[in-house]
């Protein structure tokens, strides 16, 4: 079975939503948006990408999130209206994807670019994390510079079928 993609959205969506959270995407984030609206990893595929900070030397990735989709469990709003208020120690957090283990992958648009690896179920071991936890919530680790280079890390590390078909 291929990775899952929804139809992209349009400009005035990801304006509308940008609005509600009170700032602007990068461009290469919302050029995935507008593109591909989220993306899910299913069936006989994974996706482990090579990460020296953790203890067993990789971390896994299942999805991106999308703006209206059916599926409330992928759905980037509603994600970030459960979670990120967890991240209390985190200026603009973005939380765009996640793993199948209950971690998740996010932006903090009040520092940089930086895709994050947050490790909110505490199953890596401590010392390098780039972000110290606080108030119980998990360590969390930069794993690239932009959302660009984090995309691209995970096409590149998919395992099984990697062809893409609209589907959620």
């Amino acid at each position: 079975m291929p990775v899952l993609v929804s139809d992209g959205i349009e400009e005035k969506d990801v304006h509308a939503i940008e609005h509600d959270l009170g700032f602007s995407f990068y461009d290469d984030y919302k050029d995935f948006l507008l593109a591909f609206n989220g993306l899910l990893i299913i069936d006989n595929n994974y996706c482990e990408i090579p990460f020296s900070k953790v203890d067993d030397g990789f971390i896994s990735f299942q999805e991106l999130y999308g703006l209206g989709l059916s599926n409330n469990d992928l759905d980037l709003i509603s994600n970030n209206k459960e979670l990120s208020c967890e991240l209390t120690n985190i200026k603009l957090p973005l939380i765009i994807g996640g793993d199948p283990g209950g971690n998740f992958f996010f932006v903090d648009y009040g520092t940089d670019e930086s895709v994050y690896y947050w490790d909110r179920s505490h199953i890596h071991f401590d010392g390098n994390e780039d972000i110290k936890e606080f108030d119980e919530c998990g360590n969390a680790y930069i794993v690239t510079p932009n959302f660009k280079d984090f995309y691209e890390l995970v096409l590149n590390n998919i395992s099984g079928n990697s062809e893409f078909k609209k589907g959620i």
